[in-house]
């Protein structure tokens, strides 16, 4: 069930920006896909608190490190 994503908002280099943008893709297949049993990311603060926005967004249980 891997899924891959190629970014397509940004044309500079933005971590917290592309893993945003992917969690948010991913999550607008949810009908299509299912919920994801795990997410796992590799980064900081920063990323996980665009990630975690996100997914607050989409009313799903925020990460936790």
């Amino acid at each position: 069930m891997y899924r891959k994503f190629k970014i397509k908002h940004t044309d500079t280099q933005n971590d917290p920006l592309c893993m945003a943008e992917v969690i948010k893709r991913r999550i607008g297949h949810l009908e299509d896909w299912g919920t994801p049993d795990l997410i796992l990311l590799d980064g900081g603060k920063t990323q996980l608190g665009a990630v975690n926005e996100v997914l607050k967004q989409a009313n799903l249980e925020a990460l936790s490190v």
